[in-house]
C-alpha cells in the first residue's frame, strides 16, 4: 500500500499498516487523513467528509472499520509507543497515569454510567457525569522547542466498563486496568519508567507487584498506614518484614520538627517550599518495598500535600518536579475534548467505542512525533496570531493547524503544481483553502 500525496506524515501513518489486513489499512490512512483535514465535529461522518475525494467506498464500509475485531488495539499502542519512544531523548520515560470522564447521552451505549469528573482544584467543584471513563497512560517530556513547558504524548488507554456491565469474573477496577498497561510497556521498553499517578491510584492494585524497571510517584492518602524499615534480624525466629509502625502523613506535617526550606521549580515558576522526608514501608500497598515519603508544604498557603516515591534514591524536590509533569495530561484531555474529537464519537457498541477512543488519542500522539521530527522544516512556517505570544510553545490546535496546512500543500503540488493556470483550478484551490482555514 502506498500513500495518496507522499507526505511525512502519511509515511508515519503506514508504519501502522502491518496491523492491518491489506483493505482495512486503506481505510486506516483515509480515516487518518480525513480526522486531520476535518475542522468541525470529528464524528465518523464527518471524518469520511474531511477525507472528501479519497473516501471512495460507502460510510457503512468505513463506519465498520471501528467495529472490526480485525486490528487489535495493543498492537496500535505498540506501534505508537515505539514512535513516540524514538522522539524522546530522555534517559527515563516519564509517564503520567489519570482518568478522564466523557460526556454521552442516551442508555444505549455501551460501558456508561455516573462517573465523578472534577471541574476545579482538590474537587471543590467536582460533579457527577452520565458517559463513559477512560483510563489514559501518557508520556510526559520536555518541550523539544526549548520552552519550559511539557508535552503530553498518550501511549494507551483502556476503557473501565460498571461491574454491572460486565461478565462474571471479567470487572477490572481502575487501579487495575492502569497496572496491566504499565506492566505492558515495561516491557515493551527497555528504558527505565516512572509513573506518575494522583491520589486515585494510591492503592495495591496498581502499585504492588510492578516490574523492576519500574517506579511510582503518586499522591498518598493522608491516613496511610506507614511502618519503619525492619531493622537488622535478631537471629531468633522468623526475620522481620517490617519495623515498628510510623506516624502518619497528617501526623508528621502537624509535627514542628524536621521541615527544610528548598528552592523548586513547578509549572514554569521558581517557588520557595517547605518539606519533610522520611524512608518507610507502604507494607499492605507495596509490601517490602523501601519508598520515600515527601510533606510538601508552601509557606504562604494552608494546603499541603504528601507524596510517595517507590524509588527511595531520588531527590526530594526531584520527586515533586516529577509529579507536576502531570498536569500535561490534563491538557491533552482538553484538546482531545477540543480538537480531537474524543468526545465527538456516536457510536454505540463496544468494539466500537473502545477502537474510536484509541484512534483520536493515538493521532494526537502521532500528530506531535511529527510535528517533532519536522520542526526544523516547520518551524518558519508558524504562523501565530498577533495577541500570541511568539515566544510560546506552539499549543496542539496549531501542531493541526500546521500539519493541515502542510497537507494540502502537498495535495496542491501534487495535482496542479506541474499544470498550466486555469481559473477553474484556482477557484478549487482557493475552496481547499477555506476548508483547511
Amino acid at each position: 500500500m502506498t500513500s495518496f500525496y507522499g507526505s511525512s506524515f502519511e509515511q508515519l501513518c503506514l508504519s501502522l499498516s502491518n496491523i492491518f489486513r491489506k483493505r482495512t489499512a486503506k481505510k486506516w490512512l483515509v480515516l487518518a487523513l480525513g480526522w486531520v483535514f476535518q475542522v468541525g465535529r470529528k464524528t465518523t461522518a464527518g471524518i469520511v467528509r474531511g477525507a472528501g475525494s479519497l473516501a471512495k467506498k460507502h460510510y457503512a464500509s468505513y463506519s465498520r472499520f471501528f467495529n472490526t475485531k480485525s486490528w487489535r488495539p495493543e498492537a496500535f499502542w505498540k506501534i505508537v509507543f515505539k514512535t513516540v519512544r524514538e522522539v524522546i531523548e530522555e534517559k527515563q520515560l516519564i509517564v503520567a497515569v489519570d482518568d478522564t470522564c466523557v460526556a454521552k447521552s442516551g442508555r444505549k451505549i455501551a460501558a456508561t454510567g455516573w462517573f465523578l469528573e472534577s471541574n476545579g482544584a482538590y474537587y471543590q467543584n467536582a460533579t457527577y457525569v452520565w458517559g463513559q471513563s477512560w483510563v489514559v497512560l501518557s508520556v510526559v517530556a520536555h518541550n523539544p522547542f526549548g520552552f519550559e513547558k511539557t508535552w503530553s504524548f498518550p501511549i494507551g488507554m483502556r476503557l473501565f466498563v460498571p461491574k454491572k456491565d460486565c461478565p462474571e469474573g471479567t470487572y477490572k477496577t481502575k487501579l487495575e486496568l492502569a497496572h496491566e498497561m504499565l506492566a505492558a510497556r515495561a516491557r515493551w521498553s527497555e528504558r527505565r519508567i516512572i509513573a506518575v499517578a494522583d491520589r486515585l491510584y494510591a492503592g495495591g492494585p496498581f502499585l504492588a507487584g510492578l516490574p523492576e524497571k519500574v517506579d511510582v510517584i503518586v499522591r498518598m492518602k493522608r491516613n496511610a498506614k506507614l511502618f519503619d524499615l525492619p531493622g537488622v534480624n535478631s537471629g531468633v525466629g522468623r526475620p522481620r518484614k517490617k519495623g515498628e509502625r510510623l506516624p502518619s502523613p497528617v501526623e508528621m506535617a502537624e509535627d514542628k520538627e524536621g521541615w527544610r526550606t528548598k528552592k523548586v521549580r513547578l509549572y514554569g515558576e521558581e517557588k520557595e517550599i517547605r518539606i519533610k522526608t522520611r524512608l518507610a514501608l507502604w507494607y499492605y500497598v507495596t509490601g517490602p518495598r523501601v519508598g520515600k515519603v515527601v510533606i510538601m508544604k508552601e509557606p504562604e498557603a494552608k494546603r499541603w500535600a504528601v507524596f510517595y516515591s517507590t524509588d527511595s534514591q531520588l531527590e526530594d524536590k526531584e520527586i515533586i518536579q516529577l509529579y507536576s509533569r502531570r498536569w500535561a495530561l490534563e491538557i491533552t484531555f482538553r484538546d482531545a475534548k477540543q480538537y480531537g474529537g474524543f468526545k465527538d464519537a456516536q457510536c454505540q457498541k463496544k468494539e466500537a467505542v473502545k477502537r474510536q477512543g484509541i484512534f483520536n488519542l493515538g493521532l494526537m500522539s502521532l500528530v506531535q512525533c511529527w510535528f517533532v521530527e519536522q520542526k526544523e522544516e516547520i518551524q518558519n512556517q508558524l504562523k501565530r496570531n498577533e495577541w500570541e505570544d511568539y515566544q510560546a510553545p506552539p499549543s496542539f490546535q496549531i501542531m493541526l493547524q500546521t500539519l493541515r496546512w502542510y497537507m494540502r500543500k502537498k495535495q496542491f503540488s501534487q495535482k496542479w503544481g506541474q499544470t498550466p493556470y486555469s481559473g477553474k483550478k484556482v477557484d478549487e484551490f482557493f475552496d481547499e483553502i477555506a476548508r483547511a482555514a
